[in-house]
């Protein structure tokens, strides 16, 4: 599978376009609370952030659609192999999405993490485990014992 430079930005934009709406319209009102009367909403930050994303998603479609004529244009490739990474790669993310809500993030953290890294060719025993065992362990303990936050 082949795509233009032109066409990849398009796609892209339309894509994050997307995205930034969901976030801004369905995610951030079922996921976080309004409250009123405290100065600044919890909500603001991601509705900034969700529209900084649209805007950019609007200046990147832009961006492409001015190059879609333009002669010497990057020509990005995706062999079947690549392509069956991806996707196995959403599907790992998604069964990471469903566990981390049953078991919370430590355990499918650990495997989700050294399972990507398998898959994409790490293949000493000793990156793959250090990296696996020791990201996910320093983070939660920056989180619990740093922030005082508390992770599921």
């Amino acid at each position: 599978m082949e795509i233009s430079e032109s066409r990849a930005e398009q796609a892209g934009g339309i894509i994050l376009g997307v995205f930034s709406l969901l976030l801004y319209f369905v995610i951030i009102p079922a996921e976080i609370a309004d409250v009123r009367g405290m100065g600044v909403s919890p909500r603001f930050m991601p509705q900034a952030v969700g529209i900084l994303l649209f805007i950019l998603a609007v200046s990147l479609f832009i961006s492409g659609y001015r190059k879609r004529d333009r002669q010497g244009q990057k020509t990005y490739s995706l062999s079947r192999h690549e392509a069956k990474l991806v996707v196995k790669s959403l599907a790992v993310v998604a069964a990471y999405i469903v566990a981390f809500d049953m078991v919370g993030y430590l355990i499918p953290t650990i495997v989700v993490l050294g399972l990507l890294m398998y898959m994409y060719g790490q293949r000493k025993k000793k990156v793959l485990f250090s990296v696996a065992l020791g990201l996910p362990v320093m983070i939660y303990l920056f989180f619990t014992k740093v922030l005082h936050m508390v992770l599921p």
